[in-house]
């Protein structure tokens, strides 16, 4: 995944919505996105459904461009190095993770 950005920008707050596994790589991309937020900024990853239909959706698809989707409490762990998790929402409907910048 490219990142494009004007240098010194900085986001109060930075979502991913029903794509967060096409991001393979997850530490790097929580690093890139608490070097762009402001720092009492926020992110959020979401998805209008739950981690099963995500990933039966995503199972035909290249691993180059898809990575399963874990439990949130699972994919909290690539972000909590740099962030204070406030919420984990992991329903069969609704799927959430985010956190304010750790400082």
């Amino acid at each position: 995944m490219i990142f494009f950005e004007i240098e010194d920008e900085k986001y109060d707050c930075i979502m991913i919505y029903n794509a967060y596994p096409h991001f393979t790589d997850k530490e790097k991309l929580a690093a890139k996105v608490s070097q762009l937020l402001t720092p009492d900024g926020r992110f959020v990853v979401a998805h209008g459904a739950g981690k099963e239909v995500i990933n039966l959706h995503h199972s035909n698809v290249p691993k180059e461009v898809t990575s399963q989707l874990l439990s949130a409490q699972e994919e909290c762990e690539y972000w909590k190095k740099c962030f204070n998790m406030d919420i984990l929402i992991d329903t069969q409907k609704f799927y959430m993770l985010s956190g304010t910048i750790a400082l």
